[in-house]
């Protein structure tokens, strides 16, 4: 595998993907136990559930993160999709993904200190040519400033050129914007976001920096704690129209920690919401599109970790 070269500070710093992620894990120290949630994961087309695909999971975590000789407090999230075929046969499969995302935040203001996602997929589809997307993408704001770097491992093609660099900057200091935006709402019981008074929520999408905006509203769980389908806010993001871009959508249904932790009953969940922030929340499933259909993940597992898991 080629080595990522990315520029910070002045200097060079050289690592691999996985030796990244693996140097960011071992640069966080937690001072409270990881919160892990999973989700099995369906692919479905015009609203019908079509086939189980994948398995995600995500932990996060408060603590301390050191970088370049300083230690700040940070609150540490790592996520996984991981599609369901045995190791050596993703070559084999219609569709294999094997996707990883780290981030250090800090704590408890959310800026990004830094990102890493780590994508590994293979498309065979009965029509048409088989497809590997094997990437890296780093944005790297310990600075004050976004460094960006995308190295291709097909391709062997490396960008440091991000469009819209200046929204994703902005974007990096307000990550709070979204998560106390949920909590804000979710707290009021009966306030409510549309798309015209939504703040922008930048993300990258096809390698340009694209604007979200937010619409909330209160509905029925889709999915049952204990037996039970309690109240939930649905948030769903839309991106704005962007000329013949492909459009984004994302629809997450959030409840707040505490309110999980009662529903389920769990003491040692109970435990940790108590002493958690504001803006906490859990999403209890989340319907993701895709060009043709969507991914649709519901909540399997909400549990209070020993450790922070080992990465695949």
């Amino acid at each position: 595998m080629s080595v990522v070269i990315l520029a910070m500070h002045g200097r060079l710093a050289q690592a691999g993907p996985d030796e990244m992620i693996s140097g960011m894990k071992e640069n966080f120290s937690p001072s409270r136990p990881p919160v892990l949630v999973q989700y099995e994961v369906v692919y479905r087309l015009l609203g019908l559930r079509l086939v189980r695909v994948a398995r995600a999971q995500a932990t996060g975590a408060e603590g301390e993160w050191s970088s370049e000789g300083r230690k700040s407090a940070a609150f540490f999230v790592e996520a996984s999709l991981d599609t369901l075929e045995r190791p050596g046969e993703e070559a084999r499969k219609h569709v294999a993904i094997h996707d990883r995302m780290v981030v250090a935040l800090s704590n408890p203001d959310l800026e990004t200190y830094i990102f890493v996602r780590r994508a590994r997929q293979w498309f065979n589809p009965l029509v048409g040519q088989s497809r590997v997307v094997d990437h890296v993408k780093v944005y790297d704001m310990r600075s004050g400033e976004l460094h960006y770097l995308f190295e291709d491992y097909v391709s062997g093609a490396t960008n440091t050129a991000l469009d819209g660099t200046a929204d994703m900057a902005r974007q990096g200091r307000e990550v709070a914007i979204l998560m106390k935006l949920m909590s804000q709402v979710y707290r009021s019981g009966t306030q409510e976001i549309s798309f015209a008074n939504s703040p922008a929520i930048y993300a990258d999408m096809d390698g340009t920096a694209r604007r979200f905006r937010a619409r909330t509203s209160f509905e029925r769980s889709p999915v049952a704690l204990k037996g039970k389908k309690p109240r939930v806010l649905r948030v769903e993001l839309r991106t704005e129209k962007d000329g013949g871009r492909r459009p984004g959508r994302l629809v997450i249904w959030v409840m707040s920690l505490t309110d999980v932790s009662l529903a389920l009953g769990d003491e040692r969940l109970c435990a940790e919401a108590r002493v958690a922030k504001d803006w906490c929340v859990v999403p209890l499933a989340f319907d993701y599109d895709l060009a043709v259909g969507s991914l649709y993940g519901s909540l399997t597992d909400v549990r209070v970790m020993d450790e922070l898991p080992r990465t695949r």
